[in-house]
């Protein structure tokens, strides 16, 4: 692959690491500490501050901001931290800040898709094929798990967690953790049962696709004890992977996760059909 490419007009410090076939394009700034892995590209107006670290083949649209100091007042940043791995894609003025911790991490995994005017908190930690539409902003320390699919101007409290496949509607307000698998939509934030559509994309079988929709409607939309309703599932459903990553999910939820409050068009048919 050929050396790296840097515009006249872009400033890249002598600290900078830059893998070959790296493009740096016009007006971009490439600060101390970065380390930018091969094939990468900055399109223009790029800024990458702080200890940060961008895998293979990214690329970074015009306004993106990636490692500038967290939005915390009353504290000073001298260095932070920020791992992009490979594949990502990052679109016009997206953000991601550094941890609030010297020895902290804000971290996004491979093949992400981050629309335009998104925004990554500190010490937020997001896995792979994530897809976060326009808009969307992410509190500090939230953590989204692979391929959740989060919908134009969702707004995600601190600490919050979303679970893998979990599907997020537009202009969604979330408190709560949510759980992998599941659709949710509206603010209040209401759980609308399994995300099917995209469970049968990733590739689940039929059987384990009927486990999933009967496992969270048992657990978060029938009304039960929560703890009764763990207990019943996993005795009948928990040799299933992905009913028993549901069930992990939950017992380590700190904020709670999001449960269906009631039935609402034909949800209630839709329990009564699977359980």
């Amino acid at each position: 692959m050929s050396a790296a490419q840097v515009h006249p007009s872009a400033v890249v410090a002598p600290g900078a690491v830059l893998s070959s076939g790296v493009i740096v394009g016009p007006h971009c700034i490439v600060g101390d500490g970065a380390v930018i892995g091969e094939g990468t590209r900055l399109i223009s107006g790029v800024t990458i501050e702080g200890r940060t670290d961008i895998g293979r083949r990214c690329v970074l649209y015009p306004g993106v901001c990636v490692g500038l100091a967290p939005q915390v007042k009353g504290r000073s940043f001298e260095e932070t931290r920020v791992v992009i791995g490979d594949d990502n894609i990052l679109r016009e003025h997206a953000t991601v800040h550094g941890a609030s911790k010297p020895d902290g991490v804000t971290r996004l995994g491979d093949r992400n898709f981050l629309m335009v005017n998104t925004h990554v908190a500190h010490d937020c930690a997001l896995g792979s094929d994530i897809t976060m539409a326009n808009a969307t902003l992410l509190g500090g320390h939230v953590s989204v798990e692979d391929g959740a699919v989060i919908g134009g101007m969702v707004g995600v409290h601190q600490f919050v967690r979303i679970g893998r496949l979990a599907m997020i509607g537009a202009f969604t307000k979330l408190v709560n953790d949510i759980a992998p698998y599941s659709i949710v939509d509206g603010n209040p934030a209401a759980l609308y049962g399994a995300n099917v559509i995209g469970l049968r994309r990733a590739g689940f079988k039929p059987e384990e696709v009927r486990a999933v929709r009967r496992a969270l409607l048992t657990l978060l939309c029938s009304g039960r004890n929560l703890s009764l309703a763990q207990d019943e599932v996993a005795a009948e459903l928990g040799q299933v992977p992905a009913v028993g990553h549901i069930l992990d999910f939950i017992r380590a939820s700190k904020r709670g996760v999001l449960r269906g409050s009631s039935a609402k068009d034909g949800e209630q048919a839709a329990i009564e059909e699977v359980l």
